[in-house]
């Protein structure tokens, strides 16, 4: 009988569902796994395979390549690694070695801020569709490691992030890693297969999903309060560019035909969004003020909020009811609403928007009212939450199983007020109007006013009806919009 050595036994047991390597570890004499391969039969201790599969992980990364291969080694350890975590709770050796052995616990804390920073330079060195999808498991498999091995709960995967002295450079990289998997969304191997409509479309729904569940991530960590506080707190991540870049990059991806990546891409903006959103309503620190201290991060922040703009933009010419972009819809408005009311970015601000919300104002009254005025009932504010399993994802990843299925289930914040999305949007419309026409800098209310009649005469001299109608009909609208939103209040 050989000992097993540990490549060999990533290589044999990785393979293995969560039953079937239970059923293996239970069989187990005196806590020692025989296994056959080829033939040739060896054993390995349960606790050694437990206890130096971290360490053997972790010694992979600095030596980490951008090629098949090696994602494919170390994605192999990382299922491994995930499904012996899964069936710990009911093995005892396993119990011991990943829930009261503290240097086993500190080995794998450090194997995740090791390999999150490596993941985020590798990222830029990614080729081929295969490549981007092992590429896009290894950040999403890494960053859930945190929930196998701490808590399935995010309050307390914050508290053990937030001991950590590298908490804030973590986060950079991993929000560094995250964008880069946004960005193979939108590069040519993906492209190239979505247009062609070629069979191999199940690997780039699996890319989508990844990239989903790597925002998820972020975003459930951000909605705890002391983890977005700490991030405020810190002007190189707040100015560096890190989110803006996250931001700006995610709502540059493209609209699709395909109905399945149409909605993981609507998820994903507003995802993102939302994450910016809930560093913006961080309590100690102000984000907009620390990110705009300084003329790169204002540079950041203004290219940032031109996509948001932009965004708004398009979803205003398409359907605003539709159920797909509804949370995208609100979260771009509500980050609209806050800089806006922020004294360094309205100049900005006036000089962006105001086509666009002259255009909204000037519609024609019945568009205007169904829109804009609307009492339907739709759903109250809900996000889509993707239910994540990286050991089957990583093994479909690796060729272990043909078909990708994608588990979801619905959130709400039953702690918010249930208010329609039409009601949501007009009365985020009415804030962000009061902020241009209300505020100070007085300047920039007339600024706003005059270009508001400046774009007025424009627009309405190139539509039917001419100046005359149209003014009459924003008149109306007006009037209208500001009694239908003062019933609310």
């Amino acid at each position: 009988m050989q000992q097993l050595n540990l490549a060999s036994a990533i290589k044999k047991l990785h393979v293995l569902s969560s039953k079937d390597l239970g059923k293996l570890i239970r069989d187990a004499k005196n806590g020692i796994i025989k296994y056959t391969i080829n033939g040739s039969s060896f054993e390995i201790n349960v606790k050694t395979l437990g206890r130096l599969l971290v360490q053997h992980i972790k010694d992979i990364v600095p030596s980490l390549k951008p090629d098949e291969q090696h994602f494919k080694y170390l994605l192999s350890g990382l299922k491994l690694l995930h499904t012996l975590c899964d069936i710990a709770s009911h093995h005892s050796t396993l119990a011991w070695v990943f829930v009261e052995d503290m240097v086993v616990q500190q080995e794998m804390l450090n194997y995740i801020f090791n390999m999150i920073p490596v993941l985020s330079q590798l990222g830029k060195k990614i080729n081929g569709l295969s490549q981007m999808v092992l590429y896009s498991a290894l950040v999403s498999n890494s960053m859930y490691l945190l929930k196998a091995f701490i808590s399935p709960e995010w309050k307390d995967i914050a508290d053990v992030l937030l001991a950590h002295p590298e908490v804030v450079d973590f986060t950079a990289a991993a929000l560094t890693a995250v964008r880069l998997t946004i960005n193979l969304l939108q590069a040519k191997p993906t492209t190239h297969c979505i247009n062609s409509r070629m069979q191999s479309n199940n690997e780039v729904y699996c890319l989508f999903h990844l990239c989903e569940s790597s925002v998820q991530f972020i975003q459930s960590l951000c909605k705890q309060l002391l983890f977005r506080e700490r991030l405020v707190e810190k002007k190189e991540l707040c100015g560096g560019g890190a989110v803006f870049r996250l931001v700006q990059d995610t709502l540059n991806l493209p609209q699709h035909d395909d109905p399945i990546l149409e909605s993981v891409v609507n998820r994903v903006k507003a995802k993102v969004l939302s994450i910016m959103l809930l560093l913006c309503q961080a309590e100690s620190s102000s984000f907009v003020d620390m990110a705009s201290s300084t003329p790169q991060g204002m540079g950041f922040a203004q290219a940032t909020v031109l996509k948001v703009i932009e965004e708004l933009d398009m979803m205003c010419d398409g359907d605003l009811k539709s159920q797909t972009n509804g949370l995208l819809l609100l979260n771009a408005m509500k980050l609209t609403e806050i800089f806006s009311g922020a004294s360094g970015f309205k100049t900005f601000i006036v000089r962006n928007l105001t086509e666009l919300l002259t255009r909204v104002l000037s519609l024609p009254q019945r568009e205007f009212l169904s829109t804009w005025c609307s009492y339907d009932p739709e759903p109250a504010e809900e996000e889509i939450v993707v239910d994540f399993n990286p050991t089957l994802a990583a093994g479909h990843v690796l060729g272990l199983t043909s078909e990708f299925n994608v588990q979801h289930s619905t959130w709400s914040n039953w702690q918010a007020p249930q208010t329609p999305y039409a009601i949501q949007r007009s009365s985020l419309l009415v804030q962000v109007l009061t902020n241009l026409t209300c505020c100070y800098p007085e300047e920039d209310n007339a600024r706003f006013i005059n270009g508001f009649l400046e774009c007025f005469q424009t627009e309405s001299s190139e539509l039917p009806g001419g100046v005359a109608e149209r003014t009459d009909a924003a008149r109306k609208n007006l009037c209208m919009y500001f009694d239908f939103n003062t019933s609310f209040n």
